[in-house]
């Protein structure tokens, strides 16, 4: 292992950062929330970002000590490549923020694994990789952490599964706002109004359970013709009542969060459970299901409904409920969150895990 390499009497961790690209990515975001967070602390250590060509210019990365690679995120070419990029970054410690693993690491490293998705909905090369790269990097990691109690937990029983017994730390994701735009322009441009239409934020994988959603949906129109139509944030072909936005910029995303009667997540799985926590912020009521995280993630959310996702029944009832619903999320519940998932505690953590890791 490299002898720590130090820039002005500081040691540097190098923190992984080549998902943040122009496009939406939700370990992107983290990255970018914990370079927020630790920006605001006066640090013993020097962060360094190892950033992919793509990082948009006006992001916060290029602004903070970085190196610029072609190596893209999750590309074979990292197994070999990547050591080299830590290296030449002048890592003291690294920081893998995501499942992105190497066979060796050229100095020190801690771990952030968001969740076991690949596991459950992956490919048989997605599970591959999990039960040998990435189980052989956590078992040597000076530390791991997760995102979430209820990853953490699945984290640390699937290791102890294949003989590895070691501590996984919880170092949340933060929630904050989407930034404001032209709210108004943006209604107007998917013919909506405000508080008349649902919202479902999130992509077309599996485990976000969409066709459910849409299924129920529909037979919801079959009970009330009147019904709000039902937005999705996916690409595809869009009627009169089912409108898909694909990606979006995230004030779009912000206004049609911020407008909806109601959010709807029928995830079948999440590490955290990002869309309804971020609807409930922007005062807008989340329909979520009921799996495990969803009720830590939501717990001090009072006004959030949450249903079981394989039950199609319950989800038509529920909007079929919110037909003519004008709720909002109250303060006390939306403090509850900025209290809990802050970018404050996030940085606050994995400050604790870089201090320990390199012996502050």
């Amino acid at each position: 292992m490299q002898q720590a390499v130090k820039k002005g009497g500081k040691p540097r961790v190098v923190i992984d950062a080549r998902m943040v690209g122009p496009g939406g990515h939700g370990i992107g975001l983290y990255v970018l929330q914990l370079a927020e967070g630790l920006a605001r602390l006066e640090l013993p250590y020097e962060p360094f970002y190892l950033v992919h060509s793509s990082c948009p210019s006006d992001s916060l990365l290029r602004r903070l000590p970085h190196r610029v690679t072609e190596l893209k995120f999750l590309e074979p070419a990292e197994l070999v490549g990547l050591p080299g990029e830590i290296r030449k970054a002048g890592a003291s410690l690294y920081h893998a923020t995501s499942f992105s693993s190497l066979i060796r690491y050229p100095c020190r490293y801690v771990q952030t694994v968001h969740d076991l998705n690949h596991l459950h909905f992956g490919s048989p090369l997605h599970k591959f990789y999990y039960r040998t790269l990435l189980l052989r990097s956590l078992r040597k990691a000076f530390a791991v952490y997760s995102v979430s109690d209820c990853a953490a937990m699945e984290l640390r029983s699937w290791l102890l599964d294949h003989g590895v017994d070691r501590k996984v730390g919880v170092a949340p994701n933060a929630i904050d706002l989407f930034p404001s735009g032209d709210d108004a322009g943006v209604l107007r441009h998917f013919g909506l109004r405000d508080g008349k239409y649902f919202y479902a934020l999130a992509n077309s994988k599996p485990h976000k359970n969409l066709a459910m959603l849409e299924r129920a949906y529909a037979a919801a129109l079959a009970k009330d013709a009147d019904l709000p139509p039902l937005v999705l944030s996916v690409a595809g072909e869009s009627s009169a009542r089912v409108i898909r936005t694909g990606p979006l910029a995230p004030e779009v995303l912000g206004a049609l969060l911020r407008h909806a009667t109601a959010a709807f997540s029928p995830s079948l799985y999440e590490g955290f459970g990002r869309p309804p926590v971020e609807a409930a912020l922007a005062g807008t009521v989340p329909v979520a299901s009921s799996i495990a995280v969803h009720h830590e993630v939501l717990e001090g959310v009072k006004e959030a409904v949450l249903l079981e996702p394989k039950n199609q029944e319950a989800w038509t009832a529920q909007f079929v409920a919110f037909s003519t619903f004008s709720g909002r999320v109250s303060e006390e519940s939306k403090n509850w969150i900025r209290q809990r998932w802050s970018v404050d505690a996030l940085a606050g953590n994995m400050d604790r895990a870089y201090r320990s890791a390199l012996g502050l």
